[in-house]
């Protein structure tokens, strides 16, 4: 048997814990019941979790139950249920959930966070009264509570022996589940179920898929508590008499038995069963009443307090319907392992278990589930832990892809990284090579240069003294030509010296006719004048600095235009052509001195010339 197509089912009695495992196909159907097992619990001061703790400990060592699942019924006298009508809905699932909470907070005699509740929601039709009317649709919810801890109680036991609770139930629902899933049924019938249990047995009406519930303290012990009375015995030995004398004792013109002890148990067993015939009576009328119900045509009897003789003829006599027991093994197989002699003795008290057993091979009616929230949570988990450990290796896969991507493109980067470097190598190494080349290229264009100045500066005076030739006007000549770095030192200098100069200046004129001053001559030595053409002497000042640099030059020369604006003109218009002097109007200072007698119309002049370069002198 594969561990995922078995189920373990458990019913917490008043005196029995009962035990049956199944196994069933995968895809649902063809139930077998495998094993089963019934102790009792011990009776006393016990507590009553304690008690099953125990049982349920000794059942499991010794019948070798396999499956790792667990469902749970607890006796409908320790549960509140309701069927409550509600209003027209619009199938919101969350308004009927607040409208079923908001009745379960009216009924329901507990605090709701005391206690675990569910419901099963019902649909059914309601004929027409009349010709007029439409048939329509009613719903109904089926509310089912508990107190918490008791259920709570109960699932801690299972999960501690390492079993996992599936489900938790009452006992009447389950009963129902079986019924449905054994009986064939008419399309529309209603019938009873009445499970006669210890301390309480359990009325459930269903018609169509509307399903009533109802617990009755009335029971089996009912019957014991009595015989105990009457004989003065204790409860032991009253259930000891019952099982071997009771009986319910006929009505009408029935002779008593010989044996007074059997006439007086049947007749309080009888007693017994008038007043739980009475329950029933009135649980019928509220269900015709309030939920506009049938009339039960069948009534199937269960549970230990059904055993007792005459039960079946005693509600035929007074409900004048069709009474039978419960067969639910009609619902499933017989596994080969089974004690079948067993199995019979234990019949009428098997529907429970069966109806968990078929709600684990196929969809029931009514799916009622008490299971604590804290065991939903857990078996979420669990039936997600499939895909978190998928997701898990889904992770370590991706991570291994990544890892070995990453990998891999560090190795490709890492040869790139190598082939770069030996790229970035030779090309520093011809950038060494090429710094280098620049460097000799550098030295030998600055020998060049020096070398280019050396012939420059050869010419350039030849080249300037030629200029100067070409921009003189005509009968205008030259008698000095001087380098200067500074035309306004140089000014002030004249100044100076013309000032100190001045006395004997005017003794010569008197003595040369006036045109030594003009050529700049000096006869007082008997020297004849110097001829305007000669060039002049090398000055001392350019032996002591032969390597001073010279921004203009002072002219001095002479001219037959008297004026000295029509020579400035011819000047200025010359040196426009010149590519050595500035040409600009500011650059060009001309002196004209002209004779006081006007002596062969000569006039003697100053010229200063900014140059468009310095140039060694």
């Amino acid at each position: 048997m594969a561990e995922q197509s078995t189920i373990l089912t458990i019913d917490i009695g008043s005196y029995t814990v009962k035990m049956a495992e199944f196994s069933y196909s995968p895809d649902g159907g063809n139930l077998v019941l495998e094993k089963f097992a019934f102790e009792p619990l011990a009776q006393g001061d016990d507590d009553p979790v304690v008690a099953f703790a125990r049982v349920y400990q000794f059942m499991l060592q010794t019948n070798n139950f396999v499956s790792n699942k667990v469902r749970m019924t607890i006796s409908g006298q320790a549960a509140f249920s309701r069927l409550s009508k509600l209003p027209e809905l619009s199938g919101d699932s969350e308004m009927v959930s607040k409208i079923i909470e908001f009745e379960a907070r009216q009924t329901v005699p507990y605090k709701m966070d005391e206690i675990i509740w569910d419901y099963q929601l019902i649909k059914h039709t309601i004929p027409p009264v009349t010709e007029l009317d439409d048939p329509h649709d009613e719903y109904e919810a089926l509310f089912v509570a508990a107190k918490r801890d008791i259920i709570t109680a109960y699932t801690d036991v299972v999960l501690e022996s390492g079993l996992d609770v599936v489900s938790v139930n009452i006992s009447p629902v389950s009963m129902a589940n079986a019924f449905y899933a054994s009986t064939k049924r008419e399309p529309g019938s209603c019938e009873m179920l009445l499970n006669i249990g210890g301390q309480s047995s359990s009325l459930v009406i269903c018609e169509g898929d509307r399903i009533f519930v109802r617990s009755i303290p009335i029971a089996g012990d009912a019957i014991t508590n009595q015989i105990s009375k009457e004989f003065a015995i204790s409860f032991n030995e009253a259930e000891d008499l019952k099982g071997k004398h009771g009986f319910v004792a006929l009505g009408g013109a029935y002779e008593d038995p010989e044996s007074e002890v059997a006439a007086t148990i049947s007749k309080i067993a009888r007693n017994v069963m008038t007043r739980l015939h009475g329950e029933v009576s009135r649980s019928i009328n509220v269900w015709r009443s309030m939920h506009n119900g049938k009339k039960p045509t069948a009534l199937y009897l269960s549970g230990g307090g059904a055993l007792i003789q005459y039960v079946s003829e005693f509600f035929t006599e007074k409900l004048n319907i069709k009474v039978d027991y419960l067969n639910v093994f009609s619902a499933m197989s017989i596994g080969k392992d089974v004690d079948r002699e067993a199995l019979l003795d234990v019949a009428p008290m098997f529907a429970e278990l069966a109806g968990m057993g078929v709600r684990s091979a196929a969809e029931v009616p009514v799916e009622i589930n008490l299971v604590p929230e804290t065991i939903k949570i857990q078996a979420d988990i669990q039936s997600k832990k499939m895909y978190f450990y998928a997701s898990c290796a889904t992770m370590v896969v991706t991570l291994l892809i990544f890892y070995a991507g990453v990998a891999k493109m560090l190795d490709f980067d890492r040869t790139r990284v190598e082939r770069v470097r030996g790229k970035v190598e030779e090309a520093q190494a011809l950038h060494e090579r090429i710094r280098e080349q620049n460097s000799m290229v550098r030295n030998e264009r600055d020998e060049y240069n020096r070398y280019l100045k050396i012939v420059k500066d050869r010419t350039a005076w030849v080249e300037l003294l030629d200029d100067l030739q070409k921009i003189v006007p005509d009968n205008t000549w030259f008698a000095s030509i001087e380098g200067i770095a500074d035309i306004e030192a140089d000014r002030r200098a004249e100044e100076s010296a013309a000032k100190s100069a001045g006395a004997s200046t005017e003794n010569q004129g008197a003595q040369n006719n006036g045109f030594a001053g003009i050529f700049g001559g000096n006869n007082n030595q008997g020297e004849p004048p110097r001829n305007p053409d000669q060039p002049p002497m090398e000055g001392q000042e350019m032996q002591q600095n032969p390597e001073k640099y010279i921004n203009a030059l002072k002219l001095k020369g002479y001219s037959l235009m008297l004026k000295p604006e029509i020579l400035g003109d011819s000047l200025r218009a010359n040196i426009k052509k010149s590519k050595f002097f500035k040409n600009e109007q500011q650059d060009i200072e001309i002196v004209l001195v002209m004779q006081e007698n006007n002596i062969n119309n000569i006039a003697a002049f100053t010229v200063y010339l900014k140059l468009n370069n310095p140039m060694k002198y």
